[in-house]
């Protein structure tokens, strides 16, 4: 899925790799986001990914610093950031949104704001619409 999202002029989520469009309760959702720096990053930036209900509730969610801190990405080159997220076996059928975005370590409050939401779109959260994904029973 093509992104092209910058956040706060400093890192853009160009890409995100989702192999699956449909899940089952119980099943791993694996997503690989595809980041750029656009400058030197001087904050450890924490990812967040929400499962997001048909209700708008989050169903279940990653909070984790990349496997590259981002203090440490070079300008320009891409990181492949993989995550798995597993279907809470509760899981009502429905179309899910996973959304995702970025906040400093330890301060899940104050969320990278989305300057362009590129071929997405971001919620008033600052959370970027990755892909839609269906429960089925």
């Amino acid at each position: 899925v093509t992104l092209g999202v910058n956040l706060a002029d400093l890192i853009s989520l160009d890409a995100a790799n989702l192999p699956l469009d449909q899940v089952q309760p119980g099943e791993g959702l694996d997503a690989t986001l595809l980041w750029r720096a656009q400058s030197r990053i001087r904050t450890p930036y924490t990812v967040f990914l929400h499962f997001v209900d048909p209700n708008g509730n989050i169903a279940t969610q990653i909070d984790q610093e990349p496997a590259l801190p981002t203090t440490s990405w070079p300008i320009s080159v891409t990181i492949d950031d993989p995550y798995t997220l597993v279907i809470p076996m509760g899981a009502m059928q429905g179309t899910y949104q996973l959304r995702v975005g970025l906040y400093p370590t330890g301060d899940p409050t104050n969320r990278l704001p989305v300057v362009d939401a590129g071929q997405t779109s971001a919620d008033v959260n600052n959370r970027i619409l990755i892909k839609e994904i269906i429960v089925r029973p």
